[in-house]
């Protein structure tokens, strides 16, 4: 069976083709600047080793989707002949609230039930949902399932998920923690306990998410008890362009000084801070590092900010499980830059956690393994992040169940 996976975002997308049950990659690739005249598409074709590149111009998610299948079924790049050739098509969906918490197969009433979240994450949904409507009139005739990143944290308790407001106010609008990252998370953990050869649900776990959003959560016994993001994708860890855990009265503050309207309070939260904020619109962690070599204060300052903050929540969550049998990261700061690595587990006296130079250095990019030193008190993992796959691994397994 071949299955399509999509993970949109912000007038771009990535995807995969991968044939099941075997979950082999066949082709990944991505779009990005959909919707405007330098559109691009590149991609890899695992099967024929070819890589392929092609910019033009766009005018809606439909072109994006397009381009792709016309290249899935071309003579030269192509893993199919036809378009019937796909069995199933798997989307991420950042947004789920409580409602969805299993894989959902997708059509238009369920589209617009998602449609009702995007206020609470309005920089994810809004595109998953594009990219769907865009598939669904693609390929109308083959069934699509959504996974939801807000799922592996429906097993968070109330104490984890309630926010100090006012409760008839809570209640009415639905504000409460829902958690992020979810589909990596769970890869995450089903991943290191194969590593220990343990069964999951024997493990409690800290997982890290270090990618251009970030978060943490804590796993006791296989399920999510607590995680850094919250009713939206804005709280937690220090990201590169979300801010993270903030005095909820400073952006008021700023709203009345500055004269913000909503939409610019919004843009300034999701776009103008985090990393890029603090070190004067530096992008990633790889221009973070080239200015802190070249004497850059506010460099500095920024990453030693972004490590504290994380190395605060690992405290939280260990004291929050009690035991801990590893802590897992992934996402691009962990896997191009073990610098990063040693920065958050090496100064962390208390807990007595020690990474192996060697295996810190070894294990990076696709290459998964344990980065910690024998000696140390909690092991430390390095997984290579894989949500497309553990997409269409989670859809494979909910359609066998079901039969």
């Amino acid at each position: 069976m071949i299955y399509l996976i999509f993970d949109s975002e912000v007038y771009g997308l990535n995807f995969i083709v991968t044939k099941m049950p075997e979950n082999k990659l066949l082709l990944y690739g991505e779009v990005k600047d959909i919707n405007s005249p330098a559109t691009s598409l590149t991609f890899s074709n695992k099967l024929k080793g070819t890589d392929g590149h092609h910019i033009g111009s766009t005018e809606s998610y439909i072109d994006a989707i397009s381009w792709i299948l016309n290249t899935l079924t071309s003579k030269e790049h192509g893993v199919i002949k036809h378009r019937s050739d796909i069995s199933v098509i798997g989307h991420r969906v950042v947004h789920g609230g409580i409602q969805f918490t299993k894989p959902t197969q997708l059509d238009e009433q369920i589209v617009s039930e998602i449609a009702h979240y995007n206020e609470f994450a309005p920089f994810h949904n809004p595109f998953n949902i594009k990219n769907i409507n865009a598939v669904l009139e693609e390929l109308p005739g083959i069934p699509q399932y959504a996974i939801f990143d807000t799922a592996f944290h429906q097993t968070m308790p109330p104490k984890a998920y309630t926010y100090a407001i006012n409760y008839s106010l809570a209640k009415r609008y639905g504000l409460r923690r829902f958690g992020f990252h979810g589909i990596s998370h769970k890869h995450m953990a089903e991943e290191t306990a194969q590593h220990l050869k343990t069964p999951l649900e024997k493990l409690n776990l800290i997982t890290l998410q270090l990618g251009h959003g970030c978060s943490i959560c804590a796993i006791q016994n296989g399920n999510s008890i607590d995680t850094s993001m919250g009713l939206t994708p804005t709280e937690g860890l220090i990201m590169e362009r979300r801010s993270g855990d903030i005095d909820p009265l400073l952006m008021l503050y700023l709203l009345n000084h500055e004269k913000w309207t909503y939409e610019d309070m919004m843009m300034q939260i999701n776009k103008m801070s985090g990393i890029y904020g603090m070190s004067g619109k530096l992008v990633g962690i790889k221009q973070l590092l080239s200015e802190i070599n070249d004497g850059n204060e506010e460099a500095q300052i920024a990453l030693d900010t972004f490590i504290y903050r994380i190395q605060k929540y690992i405290g939280s969550y260990i004291a929050a499980l009690g035991s801990v049998h590893a802590i897992v990261c992934t996402g691009i700061h962990a896997k191009y830059y073990p610098v990063v690595r040693e920065m958050i587990f090496n100064n962390l006296p208390a807990f007595n956690i020690k990474l192996d130079p060697q295996r810190n250095n070894k294990y990076i990019k696709d290459v998964s393994g344990k980065i910690s030193s024998d000696d140390s008190a909690i092991p430390v993992f390095y997984i290579r992040q894989a949500t497309k796959r553990a997409i269409a691994k989670e859809i494979y397994n909910y359609l066998q169940n079901k039969t």
